[in-house]
């Protein structure tokens, strides 16, 4: 899979990801390309059982440690190239299926954003200055 990420300078890099190599044969069942209507691929999927255990969220971009255990007692691990962080564009795949790992707040990218100061030009600073 190839995705598309935008960095700070506007520049587009294009970065491989892999899915995770013991689940490939599970959605291969299920690929879209076997002419199943969605409603029957959602709800087979739906079928599966297993936990994912994982860091807790974080700011590191480049790194990602967890493991996915199966209802059979099979451990997979997880590492950086099987997740997709937020913002990611999907190029030159017909399809995937993905687990949201965290939300909201809880995104790399939203870790990683760090404290935005408070903007001004500087004849405003100085406008300010003067009325107070």
């Amino acid at each position: 899979m190839i995705i598309k990420q935008n960095t700070c300078k506007s520049e587009t890099n294009l970065k491989s990801r892999q899915a995770v190599t013991d689940l490939n044969q599970i959605f291969e069942d299920y690929s879209p390309s076997k002419n199943f209507d969605r409603e029957y691929i959602n709800s087979q999927i739906s079928k599966l059982n297993f936990e994912i255990g994982c860091e807790i969220p974080n700011q590191f971009l480049n790194q990602f440690v967890g493991t996915l255990k199966m209802d059979n007692g099979n451990e997979i691990s997880l590492e950086n190239v099987n997740i997709l962080l937020r913002g990611c564009r999907i190029r030159n795949t017909q399809w995937c299926y993905g687990i949201v790992i965290f939300a909201g707040r809880d995104t790399k990218i939203m870790k990683n954003r760090g404290v935005s100061g408070f903007k001004q030009t500087h004849v405003s600073r100085i406008v300010n200055e003067i009325t107070i």
